[in-house]
């Protein structure tokens, strides 16, 4: 009876977390009992649907990284702040580093002297430069919270943006021990303390999988498609010039 429950209670969570595996599985059972059928209508039968759960299972798993990556953005919020203004931003950063512990002070909104925030934690000061912004983030963020370092006498320093920094502006703050949250980085620590609802499970879970990977493989065939449809151009382009070559 224990190893029934036990058997029971592993199914139950496969089937909220891990419902593709449970395609899988079906699928094999019905490809183990394909020779057992009494009839060949019966076999026929169990191939198709064998058939069919394991493309739905492969669409799934083809999936599964573009649905966490898309529930890692929901959780985040980050569609949230990119509508923000610089000072909201900063205000949510002091959210987020309040809940990681940390004692936050902002600065003045003008003559901040290159840092918006300044962290402490175990003795340690950080100043940040937070850089809301829509498109790339050039080498000027780090100019100024190398100089927010010195000024605030702070041991560490951060430029922390929704959006992603220069290679310039890259390779100057690993010169200068600045550290660097971008976007992708940023995303995950919101998510990491965001109060939200928890993830999708059971057959919801799987749909959005599949769904994913649907989207995946169009994507793959539409690039393929293009890409085939631009040699035939070029193929008929370079034709059509050695004609009037030929003819000139």
């Amino acid at each position: 009876m224990k190893s029934a429950r036990l058997l029971v209670e592993a199914l139950e969570a496969t089937a909220r977390y891990y419902p593709l595996l449970l395609l899988l599985l079906a699928a094999g059972i019905e490809l183990a009992l394909t020779p057992m059928a009494v009839t060949s209508a019966h076999r026929h039968v169990l191939v198709e649907l064998a058939t069919v759960l394991l493309v739905l299972a492969v669409l799934g798993l083809l999936g599964v990284v573009r649905y966490a990556h898309a529930e890692l953005r929901r959780t985040s919020g980050i569609s949230a702040v990119d509508t923000m203004t610089g000072e909201q931003f900063e205000q949510r950063l002091a959210v987020l580093f309040r809940t990681l512990g940390y004692r936050v002070t902002t600065t003045r909104a003008t003559g901040d002297f290159g840092a918006d925030l300044v962290l402490e934690s175990d003795g340690v000061r950080t100043v940040v430069q937070a850089k809301r912004w829509d498109s790339g983030v050039g080498i000027e963020a780090v100019y100024e919270v190398v100089g927010a370092k010195a000024h605030y006498g702070a041991s560490e320093a951060v430029v922390i943006t929704n959006s992603v920094l220069s290679p310039a502006a890259v390779e100057l703050a690993e010169d200068n021990g600045v550290a660097l949250i971008e976007r992708d980085d940023l995303v995950t620590m919101l998510a990491s303390q965001a109060a939200v609802s928890p993830p999708h499970t059971g057959p919801f879970l799987a749909v959005s999988q599949i769904a994913n990977g649907v989207r995946f493989v169009l994507g793959v065939v539409w690039t393929a498609c293009v890409g085939v449809m631009g040699l035939v151009a070029l193929m008929a382009a370079r034709g059509a010039y050695r004609r009037v070559v030929r003819h000139a």
